[in-house]
């Protein structure tokens, strides 16, 4: 079964530790990760961003044991349990699965946010990096949108990567 937790933000390895003690080994984490590329002077650094921010996707047979679960929610590091994780399954397994078609080398690409519906966006890459933008108008092969004052077009080949602001 999967449980979804939110976890304090500095306290993620302590929490993942403490759950392999609590359930074992069997215990299978999910944390998509995006690689934002970005520069430091003339030097080209990559940061990892977790994608569900300080949210963390479980998996184990464990679960299932409501004692486990109650130890699960007072484990340290745990803000919170999401509730009606238990009718949720599918969705959660929908979600994995999505994100894992968009995986290359542990990371989700930017391919991810293309058919996701939002009106402000990040640029993670190219000459707007960092910038917010509008989006104006969506259609299957660009993107339009609004930076500060100027308008401009995204096409889908375009080496810009965004995200959802």
């Amino acid at each position: 079964m999967w449980i979804v937790l939110k976890y304090k933000s500095k306290e993620k390895h302590l929490l993942q530790k403490k759950l392999k003690d609590l359930i074992g080994a069997n215990l299978i984490f999910f944390n998509p990760k995006l690689k934002i590329e970005k520069f430091c002077g003339n030097k080209r650094i990559f940061l990892e961003k977790n994608l569900l921010e300080d949210y963390l996707i479980c998996h184990s047979k464990e679960f299932l044991n409501r004692s486990i679960l109650h130890k699960v929610k007072f484990t340290q590091g745990v803000k919170y349990l999401l509730e009606n994780f238990v009718c949720n399954q599918k969705d959660i397994i929908n979600f994995i699965k999505h994100c894992k078609n968009f995986e290359e080398n542990g990371f989700i690409n930017t391919n991810f946010f293309k058919d996701i519906n939002f009106v402000k966006g990040q640029f993670i890459s190219g000459p707007f990096r960092n910038l917010i933008f509008e989006v104006l108008e969506r259609n299957h092969k660009n993107l339009k949108v609004l930076v500060g004052n100027i308008k401009t077009t995204i096409s889908e080949k375009s080496s810009n990567s965004y995200i959802p602001a």
